[in-house]
């Protein structure tokens, strides 16, 4: 079973990377490499897997009408959701897992600010296979709330 969640979430990765790179193959998807404009950022969030997100020189990445319409999607399910069991929580993480593959299949973005995206976008996944994955009701409680406090981000850094 740990297996099939590792295989889902390569496959989203590489379904991201494949999406998104529809139109555009020098995109890359290696956290190591920023292009310019990242890397002139004023502000900074670091995540605990080493990735950072950041500000474009202090303003808000552009994300276009279908990421935000995804993004929002994101949104209501984590609001509309009350679980109460392990397993309320395991399904939660899959409907938004399966939200996020939505996401990925639709990206249409470029340059810096598909980068930007990249940044926010890997820690959310990850986050979430630890939440499919939870072994205890109190671990996928934390792990929700520390998804949740991700996902809010997205409104700090994205317009």
């Amino acid at each position: 079973m740990k297996n099939i969640f590792s295989v889902t979430i390569g496959m989203a990765i590489i379904i991201f990377v494949a999406a998104c790179d529809n139109n555009n193959t020098e995109q890359k998807l290696v956290s190591e490499k920023k292009n310019d404009t990242l890397t002139q950022t004023v502000e900074h969030h670091q995540e605990e897997e080493g990735n950072s997100l950041s500000l474009n020189n202090g303003a808000k990445w552009k994300a276009d009408s279908i990421t935000n319409a995804n993004v929002g999607q994101l949104f209501k399910i984590v609001d509309n959701s009350k679980p109460a069991s392990l397993n309320d929580y395991k399904q939660l993480g899959n409907n938004i897992l399966d939200a996020i593959n939505k996401l990925l299949k639709d990206c249409k973005m470029k340059g810096a600010d598909h980068e930007a995206l990249h940044h926010w976008l890997e820690p959310l996944l990850k986050k979430n296979d630890v939440l499919i994955k939870s072994s205890s009701l109190e671990q996928a409680q934390q792990i929700f709330t520390e998804e949740k406090q991700h996902l809010n981000l997205y409104h700090k850094y994205f317009e």
